[in-house]
């Protein structure tokens, strides 16, 4: 619902794990069983609030990078922009339901993810060995609208 945006840069041969991955974490964040085990407590997320327990990960999941209000409102405005509704949110508001959530949520999503990743026919390996190159070089590609639909913006 929230961790799929159409046309979201899904092109190649990873985009069948990609979105694999995607629907794992939906399934994952509807888990009763996963949102009892990562909650701080019975009442947490108890009442129907705008931060449930699924949205308040996705929205954490959005590597916030900039002022609180500020993601809050791209937030919101991205899910009004794909069909959605959902009401004004304060900052106290995230920040009372953050305490509600433990941080081994975001330890099982990422076990599930690699171990997904990993186990999938698009990791190429070398005689059974991912092979992983590093180095310290940056490139700056020119600003078009191909480089960018391509390699996305970051």
């Amino acid at each position: 619902m929230f961790l799929y945006k159409k046309g979201a840069y899904l092109k190649g041969p990873l985009k069948k794990i990609l979105l694999d991955l995607i629907t794992l974490i939906n399934i994952k964040l509807s888990d009763e069983d996963f949102i009892q085990q990562n909650k701080e407590g019975e009442r947490a997320f108890f009442r129907d609030r705008v931060f449930t327990f699924r949205v308040l990960v996705c929205f954490l999941m959005t590597q916030l990078q900039k002022g609180l209000q500020r993601e809050i409102a791209a937030f919101t405005e991205a899910i009004l922009s794909d069909g959605g509704s959902i009401p004004e949110v304060s900052k106290a508001a995230f920040c009372k339901a953050r305490k509600k959530l433990k941080p081994s949520a975001f330890i099982e999503l990422s076990k599930l993810v690699l171990e997904t990743f990993y186990k999938s026919e698009e990791v190429v390996r070398w005689h059974g060995y991912r092979v992983l190159g590093v180095d310290g070089s940056t490139i700056e590609l020119p600003n078009s609208a191909d480089i960018r639909e391509q390699y996305g913006v970051f």
